[in-house]
């Protein structure tokens, strides 16, 4: 199951229909996806974290096989920790909500046990709205019993709200086009001693000039920032410091972070980390390939740490495919496409904000 999770905070804004909801998901993901069903967890009433997921078409017929996918779909809600419901939508173009039918009635199901209930679900396509409801259902849906037109998800007030408060993302969703490649053919910089802590030290220094601001990098100097990412400890240690915004010299213990899954109780540092995503985008035009993998792999997991999961599979596909094998890509390609939500973008008070 393929999965892309964000987290957003809504302005003061009121849901009050289908098109509200739409324009939550568009803001956030930056498109509407098609064939795919996307959920809003919910705290009380309040909005809080979107995620996509595939839907299975056909149904399957077999119950075992419904249930299944209705219990990942469930795992994904639920890694939203402080959620007690959602809204389901799922986005099919030709507005054939029987194709989905029998999926409905079991994730209903199966998202009650969780503890997460769905408090409303539509199915949708441009222009037109219908309730997504199961053969035999005994739900009262009102006016969603029949299609029905929607308003423009663009334009509704909560697309409204978030676009004043944040500026547009419409349409920004990441594809390959967007990812950087190696242009040429380079020769790699020399790696250091996995564990001279002295050098781990000195090029932590350089990582912290260049994510404070004061220092540039020339095509030279890219490359040699970007070769130890190739040691899984020096990796981690910019990860770390980039994460909590220790001095560079701090040691290989001053990150109480989980930086694997993204999870701490405190915000971790998004000027930083969003930095140091910027960078290795530029650099990988000017990196040998392995070099442009193990970078790309970083952004990847920055990516799904804000919660941009199809930011961070583009980015990961791409890194795989230039270093087929590669050891963080593989796991992580395994978390995003397992629906795995970071634990920073599944926490409102630790999720990334867009800057600005």
């Amino acid at each position: 199951m393929d999965t892309t999770q964000h987290t957003a905070t809504v302005p003061h804004a009121s849901a009050r229909d289908v098109d509200d909801l739409l324009g939550y998901i568009g803001h956030v993901l930056g498109r509407l996806p098609r064939s795919s069903l996307c959920f809003i967890t919910l705290r009380g009433k309040t909005m809080r974290a979107v995620a996509r997921v595939d839907v299975p078409v056909p149904a399957p017929s077999a119950e075992g096989t419904r249930r299944r996918w209705a219990e990942a779909v469930a795992r994904a809600v639920r890694s939203d920790r402080d959620a007690d419901g959602c809204l389901l939508v799922v986005h099919e173009p030709g507005l054939d909500e029987s194709v989905h039918r029998p999926l409905a009635p079991v994730l209903r199901a199966v998202l009650q046990r969780a503890g997460v209930p769905v408090v409303a679900a539509w199915c949708v396509e441009d222009g037109a709205a219908v309730a997504w409801t199961g053969e035999g259902e005994d739900i009262d849906v009102g006016q969603d019993d029949e299609p029905r037109p929607i308003g423009s998800p663009e334009l509704s007030a909560v697309s409204l709200s978030l676009m004043a408060a944040e500026g547009s993302i419409w349409n920004s969703g990441p594809g390959r086009a967007d990812v950087p490649t190696p242009a040429a053919q380079h020769a790699p910089w020399p790696l250091p001693a996995d564990d001279d802590e002295a050098s781990i030290t000195a090029w932590l220094g350089l990582w912290a000039r260049i994510l404070a601001g004061r220092s540039r990098i020339g095509v030279l100097n890219r490359r040699q920032a970007a070769a130890p990412l190739a040691l899984p400890l020096w990796r981690d240690r910019l990860l770390g410091m980039a994460a909590v915004g220790h001095d560079h010299d701090a040691g290989p213990d001053a990150c109480p972070v989980d930086l694997f899954f993204a999870d701490s109780d405190e915000a971790p540092r998004w000027d930083l980390l969003d930095r140091l995503h910027d960078e290795l985008r530029a650099a990988v035009p000017d990196l040998p390939v392995e070099q442009a993998a193990n970078a790309l792999a970083v952004v990847g997991w920055i990516a799904w740490a804000r919660g941009q999961g199809s930011r961070a599979g583009a980015h990961l596909e791409e890194a795989w495919r230039l270093r087929p094998g590669h050891g963080l890509t593989s796991l992580l390609l395994r978390l995003v496409e397992g629906g795995r939500i970071a634990g920073w973008a599944s926490n409102p008070r630790t999720a990334w904000r867009p800057a600005g």
